[in-house]
């Protein structure tokens, strides 16, 4: 891949290996790899109901796969009419639990880092 285009690449929240297999070429045409985000709150957060609902939803929709986000559609609508929190925790804390992050196909711009200009950045 070159030497920025790897640099760029162990920035990635991959396991090791993968990053390394990845430097290497595509397997095949349409491999994916999941990219799993760190979560932004602790347990202690959650059950303390410091994350806010909106958030949690911002957060869910975002990063999660749309076959778990259709399985778990009833639960998210009932947390959305009735603000319940608990039922968004247990969404969020499922979403950890299964992986069930949205996979990023090799081949999509969104796994590859993005091509910066060869001009040299200035440094302060």
């Amino acid at each position: 891949m070159g030497k920025r285009s790897y640099n760029r690449l162990i920035e990635l929240p991959l396991p090791p290996l993968l990053k390394l297999f990845l430097n290497y070429g595509n397997p095949y045409n349409g491999w994916e790899a999941t990219l799993i985000p760190p979560s932004p709150w602790s347990t202690e957060e959650l059950q303390e109901g410091k994350a806010a609902p909106e958030e949690l939803r911002t957060f869910i929709h975002g990063n999660a796969s749309t076959d778990f986000l259709s399985e778990n559609k009833e639960a998210l609508k009932r947390s959305c009419d009735s603000s319940d929190v608990q039922a968004l925790v247990e969404v969020f804390q499922s979403l950890y639990l299964w992986e069930a992050f949205k996979p990023v196909s090799y081949e999509e711009p969104l796994a590859r880092p993005p091509r910066y200009s060869m001009e040299k950045c200035e440094r302060k």
